[in-house]
């Protein structure tokens, strides 16, 4: 190889080690939901306060998040034959490069 490309691939390596993305000050959030027979439920909506985001729960009954450090609250309506419907408000705290996981509980008459 010439002096030249071994200088460019040199500068490169070392362009791409200092201007590197700083790590995201973020965590995660896992949130299953499970019925009193252990089934995972799909296609449960959560809500996400005040991120103001949602995601339904996937075949495995879970929901994930990438969320900024700090307090929220995950909120989901759950139903459930009786009162209808569990209504959940629940706190979590993210931390950086953590993960919260959280479990909602269902009926299984509802599904």
């Amino acid at each position: 190889m010439s002096k030249l490309v071994l200088l460019l691939l040199l500068v490169f390596f070392i362009s791409c080690e200092t201007t590197g993305t700083k790590p995201a000050d973020e965590g995660y959030l896992s949130v299953t939901v499970i019925d009193e027979r252990d089934s995972l439920i799909q296609n449960a909506e959560i809500f996400i306060v005040p991120d103001s985001s949602s995601v339904s729960t996937d075949s495995n009954g879970e929901a994930f998040f990438t969320l900024k450090r700090g307090d929220y609250f995950v909120n989901a309506q759950i139903c459930c034959i009786g009162p209808g419907f569990i209504n959940y408000h629940e706190p979590v705290t993210i931390e950086r490069d953590d993960t919260v996981k959280l479990e909602l509980g269902a009926c299984t008459a509802c599904l």
